[in-house]
């Protein structure tokens, strides 16, 4: 039997026919076995069909491949990406049917072939499996769960997210997920997904990300027959520069004359502009009165909040119910249910005829009205809009009125200029139909695209490391909504609550169904207006302005009002909240005036201030109590905090009389405690209340009647204490779940034979003695099974299985998969040993050091060659490939932990042994006397040393040995000094390769155009050393009026500094290789120092901060900061234009390590050590951590000064 065709499929699901634009898409990819770049479909006529298509296109695929059909290339996950969090929940209704038809498809239907073909796809080893539907559908967005079902990674999955949810995934720094689960997500965003973007005129610079990423992976080369996947944009609202990139789809002559498609073609749209002044008052009026004299259902556009709000007051105050506000300052609870009005809006003969909304609704929500009325905007935002008006067809007359005047709020949200273009555009036109517009020249109407920020090769090793993450990490919002020089004001995110403490506030942080995003303006208005009592508010729209916006007057604190909390840096936006803020209760302030709120913070205020009200959402003016959220989140499995204060705030989860029983409940616990601290019958008796509608709870006591109450999973604590799972059972039980899984994703012999075998010795390191105490105190008695990996205490409170561990004498921060991985060195090549040691997340690039209490100065996780091993296999498979393999174990074991099976089969495939050879160590050492560490500029020439004699011996190593008093940097390496030397000397020849793509990288004041430096940082070619340079030393995230600084890492005489050591260099008599061996081994060659001071920094009276030895302003002289500003700078790209090694903030951390460190593991160190320096670093080596205090001198110098530093052991 023939696999169903399209057609067939889609009729069947839907019960309609699909466009003819749909079938001929249909019939390409099939065709090509590709999709075309672009989908250029206007709006309202089926794009989201393209998920259909590529779910059946991916079913044909691996039906034909059962059949001797092709290699798949239709990927595993369909990724929709649309910047409107209305456009996800309707897509998720579309999933909804999908997922329907696929479940109900009998045999015969062409559902049920599709389903059968996807069926047997992946894992299924267990009765669980059985019972899951073939494909996962979830929706990802700031205010829903994370679905666990596509996370397992072995079953086909359509996912609808938010472009800000997808690219933090797609860099290892997802919102909201957790180190440990970062590369999972990385792999199931980065490999083997089709992306279908829509509305891509809302997002361009994360489909610049986007596209950079797979030109990055597809470097590495492919892994194994597993597709990489693609991007697609979706819809004809195009910015222009992307209209001509790549292959194109649109609607042909059959879908004008088709019945339907051709009548939503031709829909009439009458265009009316109305001249208005560019004043806020004759606009609202305009608005007003345009809309009252239309007929039937009016959607009025605004183009910010507070015209919004005054537009529907104006309407309300003509007619009470008239008219309906959405804004997205509504918390999510109250947007769905204006989204659920708005659904059923226009067929509603007696609901509210007026909405009234901003920027959020212009796409997504399938509404249709008889007329728009709308302010002036870019013709991107307009099109949406005039979208909106007979969207079906459905009216022989409907109109759009757009008014003319570009009033200080508008232009605050828009390019005023490209408002006034389209204006131009629209001259003379009457009539904006779908084919009208089609006929429009609309470029004009754009506004400048925001410049997209670089990701280029020299981030990825910045990138790939995710556990523990670098000191100075990537931040990916600018990879998102790119770079913005006159950048809006950030958000801040608040919710309100009826008890507002550090304590209630870390045991039970806000969630994210309670939090609303305002810009920070806004935020601190609403504090003014709570202690001052009058509201004075600037004008903002649904994307915030610019600072200077705020309306400042002095503020005069209230102390008879309870305090507002902050909590600062947390969660990189709302997206951050999704299983709550963390952070110690001390990490939680109190604001004692508005510029304590900072943008990207959480403000907690009390529910007294108000600010927020169900009807009109965020508002300032309103002095009204704020409903706490809090209850509703514990019903939906949150934690809560509950005192007498808090009690009544559950009432609406509860049973009626339930909340009553609940205070009386808490009134006796506190008087039995006065007198008796024996209370035990008196919290059965709370418990017993609040179980009374919120089923089983847990209660926590953190503080004196205060309790934190969860819900208790049904069913979850019995399924992890259930049973005892034998070691070898384990084993092999995630062995062939991995082996199976990679069979299906397209593996090779080579990568299935490691992921079998890391699956099969993941957990030897439990057999460890005092690991087998642990698990055996959880019931299990030794001679019941010889070895244990799993024992059933799981579900326990982490509190009991913590001091089990000590107990039993496990290390505090004993990780099993070091010992796992180290017993596999000597036997398994380098990607089944670095699996094995990565199956919880760590090992990227290294597993922090423990000290073992057995054996004091020896670290119970040491893993010879981790770092090494690590960023060998990112430059292999590249860093979404190796997570990609890595998920694979790791999804294995997560299916064997949920549903063990103890009669799984041995491995099948030949042991994966070493073939391959870490470098070996050289034998001979090179003592550095010249860089004897007496400041951080010797301590960096070393290191740079180290990075010239890596390019020479991939094995080169660096230790400081005590000389003399002093730390002398001696390398150990198979080069020779004057070879080591001579690869310094090149210096020159590597700038001018990055002068090459930089020309004014040397320019007078470090200061470079941020034009040629992205540019520059898209050709990067990691393998090229003055590449590595540009990439170390610029970064585009950060612009100033046009230009970028060089991030070098000391300042110089003049700015210039980095130039003048290079032109030096040249100058050097002798020769270049002449002044490296005298820098490298000479303590007491004068011409390395000035002023009579060695190797630092020197305030001097003619030039402050100048850089010892550059020169006392008549003449330079070369010197160790050649080493630093080029030899450091080859390896390391910097983030948002600051170095990603050593550096925590103000402070400069250096490891001295005793024993000898590769480069790798030196760079990994770096990244690590400074934020982490109490850790028992001397078990890892590292014998001292140097620390400077970064020190302003002046407005455009600074200098490090040394502080106590860290001595180890």
């Amino acid at each position: 039997m023939s696999f169903p065709t399209f057609t067939d499929f889609f009729t069947e699901v839907h019960h309609v026919e699909p466009y003819p634009w749909q079938a001929a898409l249909a019939d390409r990819v099939v065709a090509e076995r590709r999709w075309p770049d672009r989908v250029d479909i206007p709006t309202g006529l089926g794009k989201t069909a393209c998920i259909d298509l590529a779910l059946w296109d991916l079913a044909r695929q691996v039906q034909a491949r059962t059949t001797g059909g092709h290699t798949r290339t239709a990927p595993l996950r369909v990724v929709h990406v649309v910047d409107r969090r209305s456009i996800i929940d309707q897509t998720g209704r579309h999933l909804g049917e999908l997922s329907a038809a696929l479940a109900g498809g009998a045999s015969g239907t062409a559902a049920g072939a599709v389903r059968q073909a996807l069926a047997g796809f992946g894992i299924r080893t267990s009765d669980q499996d059985e019972l899951d539907p073939v494909v996962s559908f979830e929706t990802l967005h700031a205010h829903t769960p994370d679905g666990e079902a596509w996370l397992r990674g072995h079953r086909p999955a359509v996912v609808s997210t938010t472009p800000h949810q997808f690219v933090s995934r797609l860099l290892f720094r997802g919102f909201g997920v957790s180190e440990g689960m970062a590369p999972v997500h990385a792999a199931l965003t980065g490999i083997d997904r089709l992306v279908l973007f829509d509305e891509p005129h809302l997002s361009d610079p994360a489909i610049q990300t986007i596209l950079s990423q797979q030109e990055l992976q597809a470097q590495a080369g492919p892994v194994g027959d597993v597709p990489l996947g693609q991007l697609v944009l979706l819809g004809a609202s195009l910015p222009p520069h992307r209209r001509d990139q790549g292959s194109a789809h649109g609607i042909s002559d059959a879908d004008r004359s088709h019945e339907h498609a051709g009548k939503l073609l031709g829909a009439p749209r009458r265009l009316v502009v109305n001249p208005t002044k560019d004043t806020d008052k004759d606009i609202r009026s305009a608005l007003v009165t345009t809309a009252q004299a239309a007929a039937g259902k009016v959607l009025v556009f605004c183009n910010t909040v507070r015209m919004a709000q005054d537009v529907h007051a104006d309407l309300e105050r003509a007619a009470s119910g008239s008219a309906l506000l959405v804004t997205s300052r509504f918390r999510p609870a109250d947007r769905t249910r204006l989204d659920s009005a708005i659904v059923t809006w226009e067929n509603d003969e007696d609901g509210p005829r007026f909405v009234v909304a901003t920027q959020t609704l212009e796409a997504g929500v399938d509404v249709s009205a008889g007329t728009v009325v709308t302010e002036p905007c870019p013709w991107p935002a307009l099109q949406q809009r005039v979208g909106r008006v007979n969207r079906r067809g459905e009216h022989e007359t409907a109109s759009v009125h757009v008014m003319t005047g570009i009033r200080a709020g508008t232009r605050a949200v828009y390019d005023a200029s490209a408002v006034e273009r389209t204006l131009d555009l629209l001259d003379g036109v009457t009539s904006l139909s779908l084919q009208d517009q089609a006929r429009l020249d609309t470029d004009t109407g754009w506004e400048a695209p925001v410049p997209a920020v670089t990701l280029h090769a020299g981030l990825l090793p910045v990138l790939a490391q995710t556990r523990p993450r670098p000191v100075t990490d990537i931040d990916p919002v600018p990879y998102v909504v790119g770079r913005r020089e006159d950048a809006p004001t950030a958000d801040v995110r608040v919710a309100w609550r009826t008890v507002v403490g550090g304590d209630a506030l870390t045991a039970c942080p806000p969630q994210s169904d309670e939090v609303i995003e305002v810009p920070v303006t806004a935020a601190r208005t609403l504090l003014r207006a709570a202690h001052h009592g009058e509201y004075k508010a600037p004008d903002f729209g649904d994307a915030a302005l610019a600072s200077d916006r705020e309306v400042r007057t002095p503020f005069r604190r209230d102390d008879a009002l309870p305090p507002a909390m902050i909590l600062r840096g947390q969660g990189r936006g709302t997206r951050g909240l999704r299983d709550g803020a963390s952070g110690s209760s001390e990490a939680w302030a109190t604001i004692l005036r508005p510029e304590d709120i900072t943008p990207g913070s959480l403000v907690v205020f009390p529910v007294s201030y108000g600010g927020y009200t169900a009807a009109r959402g965020w508002d300032p003016s309103s002095r009204a109590k704020v409903p706490d959220l809090a209850g509703a989140n514990l019903a939906k499995g949150g934690p809560f905090w509950l005192t007498t204060d808090t009690a009544d705030v559950l009432a609406p989860v509860l049973t009626p009389g339930a909340g009553t029983a609940v205070v009386d409940a808490l009134q006796e616990i506190e008087r039995i405690a006065e007198q008796d601290p024996l209370v035990e019958p008196a919290l059965d008796e709370l418990e017993s209340a609040l179980a009374d509608g919120l089923g089983t709870v847990v209660l926590v006591t953190p503080a004196p009647h205060a309790y934190v109450v969860e819900r208790a999973p049904a069913g979850k604590l019995a399924r992890t204490r259930a049973s005892f799972v034998a070691l070898d059972d384990h084993a092999r039980d995630v062995a062939h779940r991995a082996r199976v899984l990679g069979e299906s994703l397209g593996l090779n012999d080579e990568l299935l034979a490691a992921v079998e075998h890391a699956g099969y010795h993941h957990d030897g390191g439990k057999s460890v003695d005092h690991f087998q105490r642990y698990l055996c105190s959880h019931g299990h008695t030794s001679h019941e099974h010889p070895l244990l990996a799993k024992s059933g205490g799981e579900g326990r409170p982490r509190a009991v299985l913590e001091r089990s561990a000590r107990q039993a004498g496990v290390p505090r921060g004993f990780r099993h998969e070091a010992v796992s991985a180290a017993r596999t060195l000597d036997r398994f090549g380098d990607l089944c040993v670095h699996l094995v040691s990565a199956h919880h997340g760590y090992s990227r690039p290294l597993i922090l050091p423990v000290e073992d209490p057995t054996h004091p100065g020896r670290d119970a996780n040491a893993l010879a060659g981790a770092a090494e091993r690590f960023a060998h296999l990112n430059e292999r498979y590249g860093p979404w490939g190796l997570a990609h393999l890595e998920s694979i174990v790791r999804l294995a074991d997560h299916s064997a932990s949920a549903a063990p099976k103890h009669d799984a089969p041995e491995p099948v495939t030949a042991p994966p042994l070493r073939t391959e050879s870490m470098p070996v160590l050289a034998q001979a050492d090179i003592v550095l006397e010249g860089l004897a560490f007496d400041s951080p500029l010797t301590w960096w020439a070393a290191f740079g040393a180290l990075v010239a004699a890596t390019a020479l011996d991939a094995g080169a190593t660096i230790r400081w040995e005590a000389r003399a008093g002093q730390q002398v940097p001696v390398l150990c390496t198979t080069a020779s000094l004057d070879e080591v030397a001579a690869e310094l000397a090149t210096t020159p020849e590597i700038v001018r390769e990055a002068e090459g793509l930089v020309p004014s990288l040397r320019t007078k004041h470090q200061k470079i155009p941020v034009a040629s430096v992205t540019t520059a940082l898209s050709r990067i070619d990691r393998k090229r050393p003055g590449h590595r340079l540009v990439g170390a030393v610029v970064s585009d995230v950060v612009a100033e009026n046009g230009s970028v600084r060089l991030n070098v890492p000391f300042e110089a005489a003049n700015s210039n500094g980095f130039s003048t050591g290079l032109d030096a260099l040249a100058r050097w008599k002798g020769g270049p290789v002449d002044a490296m061996l005298s820098v490298l081994t000479t303590r007491d060659d004068p011409r390395q120092y000035s002023d009579g001071t060695i190797h630092g920094l020197a305030e001097n009276q003619a030039n402050r901060a100048q850089l010892d030895g550059l020169g006392d302003g008549r003449q330079a002289r070369v010197r160790a900061i050649v080493l630093v500003a080029v030899v450091y700078g080859l390896q390391e790209s910097s983030c948002n234009g600051k170095s990603s090694l050593g550096v925590d903030g103000r402070y400069m951390r250096l490891p001295v390590t005793s024993t000898g460190v590769t480069l790798p593991r030196l760079v990994a160190e770096l990244r690590t050590v400074p934020r982490r320096p109490r850790l028992a670093w001397n078990a890892a080596g590292v014998s001292a951590l140097a620390e400077y205090e970064r020190r302003p001198v002046d407005k455009y110098f600074s200098t490090y000064a040394a502080t106590t530093g860290v001595t180890y052991g």
